[in-house]
């Protein structure tokens, strides 16, 4: 504090950092701290999967955002053809939510066994 007389110390303050959105002022949550740093480090793969009611898919299309061109194309190589393989041996699943859940962990395990990254995976199912 100062004054006519001199200075003295006053109370402490704790500081912390506090990130803010660049639109809204709003503070930023840690949730969406730690996604944004994640797509920055490992992107992000979206599965575009049609399948029929019968739980068939018929086609799928993997995008992939964030990532080397070298990355892109070893992800795209085979798990178009993983992801189908294992919904296949996976006969029955038609609920949305579990087909959903499926393909996002048949694109984590193979992603991670080839590039060692832990990408955003969003699975979209789209039903004919």
């Amino acid at each position: 504090m100062f004054n006519q007389n001199g200075a003295r110390i006053g109370r402490k303050l704790n500081l912390e950092n506090v990130y803010v959105d660049q639109i809204s002022g709003e503070e930023v949550e840690g949730f969406v701290l730690r996604d944004r740093q994640r797509l920055a480090t490992d992107g992000v793969v979206v599965v575009l999967a049609e399948v029929a009611s019968s739980g068939k898919v018929d086609n799928l299309d993997v995008v992939v955002k964030g990532l080397s061109q070298q990355e892109i194309t070893d992800i795209q190589k085979g798990l178009t053809q993983e992801i189908k393989t294992q919904l296949q041996q996976r006969q029955g699943l038609r609920d949305r939510f579990l087909m959903r859940k499926a393909i996002t962990e048949i694109a984590e395990k193979s992603i991670f066994r080839k590039l060692r990254k832990h990408p955003l995976i969003l699975p979209v199912i789209i039903e004919v």
